[in-house]
């Protein structure tokens, strides 16, 4: 929760980089009901968007591959 708090306050405050961070951070933090998983990734998702409405490219891909590596299960060893 607090991770995501941090997204929305950077995001807020147009620190986009910072804010993917901390939505990326919430999540890592995998729980069943978790809600703010669903919330980070849609929050993600609408930065990626309006990134690629901006034309940056670079900026979209960062967001959307914190979406996709979010939610990548790693290999059992």
């Amino acid at each position: 929760m607090q991770d995501y708090d941090t997204g929305e306050t950077l995001l807020k405050g147009n620190e986009i980089i910072r804010a993917i961070t901390y939505f990326d951070r919430s999540l890592h933090w995998y729980a069943p009901v978790n809600p703010y998983l669903e919330r980070a990734a849609t929050r993600l998702w609408e930065i990626g968007e309006q990134a690629e409405k901006a034309g940056d490219k670079r900026l979209a891909l960062i967001a959307y591959e914190s979406i996709r590596t979010g939610f990548t299960v790693p290999p059992i060893s």
